[in-house]
């Protein structure tokens, strides 16, 4: 007796709400264990380091090719350590995705550090707003949280 394609397996669906986002599993037949729901999607940490260093390169040679032309000694000065800091968080990301799940708590603080951070003084640098300077140590106070997250990551014990 030869099954239907149909019939060879049935699958049932059932939404599952996870977080904000709703979600499908899929239940085999005759199964007596609940299924996993997924988590969102995440990016991983070396995701957001190579994100960070993608664009880091990408505005370091713009500023070094283009912007000497345009910009005064000290906006020059300012766009470039803004590629700078934006480059060495980058860096940390990355060697952090090898790192235990403990100290990986520490990624979206050196991310969102290294935003804040570097975009302030890109902004800076590009409408010449000197307010915009104020916002530099939120970013570096939130990079400095995030050092300080793998600091004591890496001393648990998992």
């Amino acid at each position: 007796m030869s099954l239907h394609r149909s019939q060879a397996v049935s699958h049932t669906f059932r939404r599952v709400q996870v977080g904000r986002k709703p979600q499908y599993t899929t239940l085999m037949p005759g199964s007596a264990v609940a299924p996993k729901t997924q988590r969102p999607t995440r990016f991983q940490p070396a995701q957001l380091g190579a994100l960070l260093a993608f664009f880091g390169v990408a505005l370091g040679a713009f500023g070094a090719h283009t912007l000497t032309s345009f910009l005064s000694p000290d906006r020059l000065e300012t766009y470039e350590t803004a590629v700078r800091y934006q480059l060495f968080h980058a860096l940390g990301l990355l060697a952090l995705g090898a790192l235990p799940p403990g100290a990986q708590r520490a990624a979206p603080w050196l991310f969102w550090g290294s935003v804040v951070f570097s975009g302030s003084l890109y902004a800076l640098v590009f409408s010449g707003v000197s307010v915009l300077g104020v916002v530099a140590p939120i970013g570096g106070v939130v990079q400095l949280i995030g050092w300080a997250l793998l600091f004591f990551g890496l001393n648990k014990k998992s």
